[in-house]
């Protein structure tokens, strides 16, 4: 099916001003990383620091909690820098600055200083939604960066996650992406 998008003017005085936005839907498991300016990748381990990775895609246990790792290598220094990671549907991103949230004591490890991160002191606190993270800077200076949280798995299932995505608030095409992923939560 091949579809066109045609714009017409009638004859006479004055300009023509439009906008057009395109909405392609695909699997999530075909979306490739994708480096603008931005280099973004996303891991999972477990609290112990083991990595979450098989053959066929990502798996653990209902009940586990899990940090997540996404890292941003920057070419050049950007401004007003917007950061989102999307989280397993059956998962639930643990807000420890809540009494109500089951707290995971996670130690300062003085052999790995900076196990839990690099560069996080440069972004404003993150915006914990249903669905995903994000986490925003007005500057960032060229470099690698690594930015965790912590997941608790509560729904045994098959999720497809969407990818981690960075970009420039004003100059949106310095964007990169993760790769999309299956992760099987099991019973």
């Amino acid at each position: 099916m091949e579809e066109a998008l045609t714009i017409q003017r009638e004859a006479g005085p004055g300009r023509l001003y439009y906008t057009a936005h395109l909405n392609v839907l695909r699997p999530v498991e075909d979306v490739a990383p994708m480096d603008r300016g931005i280099s973004v990748s996303r891991s999972y381990e477990t609290i112990e620091g083991s990595q979450l990775t098989t053959n066929d895609g990502l798996r653990s246990p209902v009940g586990e909690v899990i940090n997540v790792k996404v890292a941003l290598t920057l070419q050049q220094d950007v401004y007003y820098l917007v950061v989102e990671d999307y989280i397993p549907a059956g998962a639930e991103i643990l807000d420890t600055s809540l009494k109500t949230s089951q707290q995971v004591n996670v130690e300062y490890d003085p052999r790995n200083p900076f196990g839990h991160g690099w560069g996080w002191w440069y972004f404003n606190d993150p915006q914990i939604y249903d669905e995903r993270i994000a986490w925003s800077v007005d500057y960032l200076p060229a470099g690698t960066y690594e930015l965790t949280y912590t997941l608790v798995l509560n729904q045994p299932g098959e999720y497809r996650v969407l990818p981690a995505r960075a970009w420039e608030f004003y100059f949106p095409e310095v964007q990169g992406n993760s790769a999309g992923e299956i992760f099987r939560i099991e019973e």
